[in-house]
């Protein structure tokens, strides 16, 4: 029993392993890394809230929720197991941003909510995860949208489906923990690849000072 138990151990060990070094691997561009790193993070920090909106009852939100955790487990597929960065970054950002957080917005109370924070975190994502003219073309429709749902929750509060007491301030204080746990651990990351890439460029460089010297040495020794 306890050979087995640790046979078990070590296949999990093992698997969690492989699927890191999938989605971390040294052979990926900083810019795929980076994609996988943000939707394994969004992953985690989706599967913490939908469990805390089941906690408070927004059984409405948690079903978006459970919508946003698929969108975003699909882009991971792409990502990781198909290579499609672009369709990857184009399906998340135009689905979660322009469809999903919307639907959640007037679903969960609005500005009276912890949306806006998730508004936020969505935008910064365009802005992480795309590049060139369609990371300034998803932002600006990104964005649009998202303004469209604070205009129009403003002049059509009946569209806006009022939580009950107490929910709001629940909701605001685990969605900050997650939004600020999310950004901290990409800027973290990002941090972290750029110094290892500068420590290896330093490494380089005294490599090739000291094939320097040794060559200039070497062509003295044989004048002499």
């Amino acid at each position: 029993m306890r050979c087995g138990a640790v046979n078990k151990r070590e296949y999990s060990m093992k698997s969690i392993k492989n699927l890191l070094k999938r989605l971390f691997h040294e052979e990926l561009d900083i810019h795929h890394r980076l994609l996988n790193l943000i939707l394994s993070a969004a992953l985690i920090g989706g599967v913490i809230s939908l469990a805390a909106t089941v906690a408070l009852g927004d059984y409405l939100t948690a079903f978006v929720v459970v919508i946003l955790l698929l969108v975003v487990l699909l882009s991971l597929y792409l990502s990781v197991f198909r290579n499609r960065t672009k369709a990857a970054t184009i399906l998340i950002t135009s689905m979660a941003n322009m469809v999903i957080f919307p639907w959640m917005y007037f679903c969960s109370g609005g500005l009276y909510s912890s949306m806006p924070l998730w508004f936020v975190l969505g935008l910064i994502f365009t802005w992480l995860i795309l590049k060139g003219a369609i990371c300034y073309c998803m932002y600006a429709l990104n964005l649009a949208a998202m303004i469209g749902c604070i205009i129009v929750g403003i002049h059509h509060p009946e569209l806006v489906t009022v939580m009950p007491d107490g929910f709001m301030e629940k909701d605001i204080m685990q969605t900050l923990v997650v939004v600020s746990c999310i950004i901290g651990v990409i800027f973290k990351y990002q941090t972290h690849v750029y110094e290892k890439q500068r420590k290896k460029i330093l490494e380089q460089d005294e490599q090739l000072h000291i094939a320097n010297q040794a060559k200039k040495f070497w062509w003295l020794m044989m004048w002499r």
